[in-house]
Formats: C-alpha cells, sequence, structure tokens
C-alpha cells in the first residue's frame, strides 16, 4: 500500500492550534493509514513544549517531531523537509489551524492516486486580471506575480493549508517560489508562491484536482481552544478528542 507521509510546520501555536491538531489527528487518524507524521517546529517554543507532551501522551511510532534553528515560514519549509526528509511518493501538508474529520486523510491519500496535486481550489484569474473592473474582489491576486516578474497563464491552483502532493512532482517543479531577497516573512511572498505552484505544475503536464475537503481552516485567528471548541459546538462538530496540555 502506498502511504503517505503527513507534513505540519507549527510556530508558537501549541497552546491554541498545534495540541488540538495532535490530538484531534491521532482521534481520527489511523496510525496504519500513513508512513509518518513529521512535525516541524520552525524555531519557536512549540518544539519543547511537543518534547514534554510526548513523554505523557500516548503517540504512535511513527510521530517525528523536527527541529528548525530559523523560522522560514511554511511553505519555504515544506519545500526543505520534502527534499530532506521525505521519502514517500505521497505527501499531506496540514497547517496547525486546521480542523480534521474522519477519513480527511484517507480521502486525501485516495485522490493522490489519480492527481499529482489535490486540495481546495484558489480563486482563478486569466492574466492580466489586476483592475477591479476586469479581476473583481481578487484582481490582487495575478498581480502578486506579476510584481515578481513571475510568468503564468492563469492563476488556478490549490490553496496550502491542507493539501496533498506527489513528492516527484513537486521535486520535478523545484518546489515553492522562494523571493531571492530571502524575505520569508513577506505575506505575499507566500501567497504568490502558493499560486505559482499550480502554474509550474500544469505547464509541465501534472494534474490538479480541485476538491471539497472534510476539513476546516480556522484561519488562525482563535485565542485559545475553549474558544475553538465553542466555535466547533455550535456547528454541530464533536468535540471528542483529548486535551494535551
Amino acid at each position: 500500500m502506498d502511504l503517505p507521509t503527513i507534513l505540519t510546520v507549527t510556530y508558537n501555536t501549541w497552546e491554541t492550534f498545534t495540541s488540538r491538531l495532535v490530538s484531534s489527528f491521532f482521534q481520527y487518524v489511523d496510525p496504519f493509514a500513513y508512513k509518518e507524521w513529521l512535525v516541524v517546529d520552525n524555531a519557536s517554543k512549540d518544539g519543547e513544549k511537543i518534547s514534554r507532551a510526548m513523554k505523557v501522551f500516548p503517540l504512535p511510532h511513527n510521530f517525528t517531531l523536527i527541529h528548525s534553528d530559523v523560522n522560514i515560514r511554511d511553505l519555504p519549509q515544506y519545500s526543505r523537509i520534502i527534499n530532506q526528509f521525505v521519502r514517500t511518493e505521497k505527501v499531506i501538508c496540514i497547517s496547525t489551524d486546521i480542523r480534521l474529520f474522519p477519513h480527511s486523510i484517507q480521502l486525501i491519500s485516495t485522490l493522490l492516486d489519480y492527481y499529482d496535486m489535490v486540495g481546495i481550489p484558489g480563486p482563478y484569474m486569466l492574466k492580466g486580471m489586476h483592475t477591479e473592473e476586469t479581476g473583481g474582489g481578487w484582481h490582487w491576486v495575478p498581480k502578486l506575480l506579476e510584481d515578481r516578474n513571475l510568468d503564468f497563464d492563469n492563476t488556478a491552483h490549490i490553496q496550502t493549508h491542507c493539501f496533498g502532493i506527489r513528492r516527484s512532482a513537486f521535486l520535478d517543479v523545484g518546489g515553492f517560489w522562494e523571493s531571492p531577497d530571502n524575505e520569508f516573512g513577506d505575506k505575499g511572498d507566500l501567497i504568490a508562491a502558493e499560486v505559482y505552484l499550480g502554474y509550474k505544475l500544469r505547464t509541465k503536464g501534472y494534474k490538479l484536482g480541485f476538491c471539497s475537503l472534510p476539513i476546516y481552516h480556522y484561519g488562525n485567528a482563535a485565542k485559545s481552544q475553549d474558544e475553538l471548541d465553542e466555535f466547533d459546538r455550535k456547528r454541530g462538530w464533536a468535540v471528542d478528542f483529548p486535551r494535551i496540555l
């Protein structure tokens, strides 16, 4: 069976998102449904907190914590980790501010049997649509690429808060684009990299699978796990996983 590697990057969100993602992941995901879960601490205090939790919380053997000496945000880190540490063909990247549901991981893994990258589609714009009249509310998306002199035909892409990708395809196109100035904190650079990956894959003949996934993206705005729990309960979503703080 072609099992995927799961990859997550965390940065000082243990008390709100990361610990909740960890506990819900092991509540909903069969440890035999994936090869390994790599959690990368991006030079924050989350690493030591995860290390302490691993001593008291029964984590499966295929959970691996990786420490990074610098914070280069999630997309640049994905490029490095997929290249250096991942050995499976299927890779599933999950942001810490994601709500998982049963079978989320299995569905993404199955879709990677048919597509080279799968996930929720981002806004689609033709090249040059960067005025309010022609591009609508998303006119700034293609402009991000134009401002960085990145050539593209359109901005069809997959959002990166939760996606699956084939390692061979990802490496073949050079991973996520990075600014030559190494401005890893620039949000515009990160969005441009997300969009540009779709173009790079499509132009090399790789297939994007646009789909609705059984996940929810909180958006990293909550201040506590209580707030997240209340948000879920109002929507009828079970909060049936333990806290591991």
